[in-house]
């Protein structure tokens, strides 16, 4: 009898102190929502390209009912930033595993957008074209989580 309490008592100790994964292999979380998401850097067609004043003010903003706000700002002739507010709808896409990506849908557009986080960096990557020369862009945008 004082054998197998001891052997049960061994077994409960065991299974209390070992697990599947040690705490090392969590992965932290950044959420999507919570904060802006700053622009920080852009290239064209692989090119890094320097920002204006104005372009460092776009921001967007995450809510936690899959909505979402795009602050973009243009130079203006003027030298002045003029803002442009756009909403739209975001959804997450599960469908690369061990990825963190959305798809985001401007309101009045049927085109979605993927955006991409990576630790505390968030892309989006918008191919446009052909234009008139039958020539495609594409703009890498990185914004930083503020």
């Amino acid at each position: 009898m004082k054998n197998l309490f001891l052997i049960t008592l061994l077994t409960a100790a065991f299974f209390t102190t070992t697990s599947c994964k040690s705490d090392d292999d969590k992965i932290e979380e950044i959420p999507l929502t919570g904060a802006a998401w700053k622009l920080t850097s852009l290239s064209v067609n692989g090119t890094n390209r320097a920002l204006d004043e104005c372009e460092l003010l776009d921001t967007y903003s995450f809510t936690d009912d899959g909505k979402f706000t795009f602050d973009g700002n243009e130079k203006e002739a003027s030298g002045e930033c003029a803002k442009t507010v756009t909403n739209g709808t975001w959804t997450a896409d599960n469908s690369v595993a061990g990825s963190r990506r959305f798809n985001i849908t401007f309101t009045g557009e049927t085109e979605t957008q993927l955006l991409t986080l990576e630790g505390d960096v968030l892309r989006e990557v918008v191919v446009e074209g052909p234009n008139s020369e039958g020539l495609t862009e594409t703009f890498s945008y990185v914004y930083s989580r503020q």
